[in-house]
């Protein structure tokens, strides 16, 4: 099974200037966890709902208050993880798993042949995709089942 087999093309995507605030706010409008980060109209880096949430705890003042106008003013290029991982969308999905293993990433940018950004796979993707391929091989069993049990 080919990544392209799989990919829901398109991105949403936020530039390495905005603000943490800014960013909050696209991930919880889109219901997303990862949004790549755009300078020059190239993919630089990746935000993740992670990086927001590591972003208010670090900014904490002496009385472990967060001090939410200086989360809201921080840069997205400060907190993003760079160079964003990128494959091929004609990479094969075991691949793309491995890989996102191997290193220890939930989600990545996928290029078409043209090294162009055509959308994002995340681990959620693959659990869903391994979902669809264990109800495939279960019905075939169930079907085998409930005729023995009518002999």
């Amino acid at each position: 099974m080919l990544i392209r087999d799989i990919l829901i093309k398109g991105l949403k995507t936020i530039s390495h200037e905005a603000t943490m605030l800014e960013a909050e706010s696209v991930l919880k409008e889109f219901k997303i966890r990862h949004l790549p980060v755009i300078k020059d109209k190239k993919i630089v880096g990746m935000l993740s709902d992670r990086d927001v949430h590591r972003a208010m705890t670090v900014i904490m003042s002496s009385e472990d208050k967060p001090q939410s106008h200086i989360y809201k003013n921080k840069m997205v290029s400060e907190y993003m993880a760079s160079p964003a991982l990128k494959m091929k969308s004609s990479e094969t999905v075991e691949s793309l798993a491995r890989d996102m293993i191997g290193r220890k990433v939930s989600s990545m940018i996928i290029e078409d042949e043209t090294g162009t950004p055509i959308g994002i796979i995340t681990s959620e993707d693959l659990l869903l995709v391994l979902i669809d391929l264990l109800q495939a091989q279960r019905t075939p069993l169930q079907l085998l089942k409930k005729f023995f049990k009518r002999l």
